[in-house]
């Protein structure tokens, strides 16, 4: 099974991804922006929102990801989830897509 990495701003504001479509992942000032390709062969860009050190969020979403340093995913990763208070970045703080 492929493993899925889950993301929620609100209630009913979720998406997930496969993780084998991430074509690579980028920081910059207060974001983490993750290019996903799409079964169409196009891509979806997601934006974590940050409030801390980007370098350090990539490599705990890099380590959650890959399941190490304790973190198992079983399938399915929640990456951000705004409503229950998870944040594998430590540091985002909003998510959109485009």
């Amino acid at each position: 099974m492929k493993t899925m990495l889950l993301f929620q701003e609100a209630a009913n504001d979720s998406l997930a991804y496969p993780a084998d479509q991430i074509q690579s992942i980028n920081v910059g000032a207060n974001a983490i922006v993750i290019t996903f390709l799409t079964a169409t062969g196009g891509e979806d860009i997601l934006t974590l929102t940050t409030d801390g050190d980007e370098w350090v969020g990539l490599q705990k979403l890099c380590q959650a990801i890959a399941g190490v340093n304790g973190v198992t995913n079983s399938g399915a990763l929640v990456v951000y989830d705004k409503v229950s208070g998870i944040d594998v970045t430590g540091i985002t703080t909003a998510v959109a897509v485009a």
